[in-house]
């Protein structure tokens, strides 16, 4: 199952061999990795197309997986 969410890049950071991506998108927070050639600018807004069989959800308070 595919979706697709308008979200602002506030932050990248390059680690080794890929980037990570802070987003926001409303109140929420999604953190995603991306190819280390991945085009990515900061304070941009895009659409994220999201592919949810491979997602993994974490509880916001106990930070657990579930």
């Amino acid at each position: 199952m595919n979706c697709s969410i308008p979200v602002t890049i506030e932050l990248s950071e390059m680690m080794e061999n890929e980037i990570y991506i802070h987003m926001k998108t409303g109140s929420n927070s999604i953190v995603s990795r991306v190819p280390p050639n991945a085009k990515v600018e900061e304070g941009s807004s895009v659409d994220v197309d999201f592919d949810l069989s491979k997602a993994h959800y974490f509880d916001a308070e106990s930070e657990e997986n579930f």
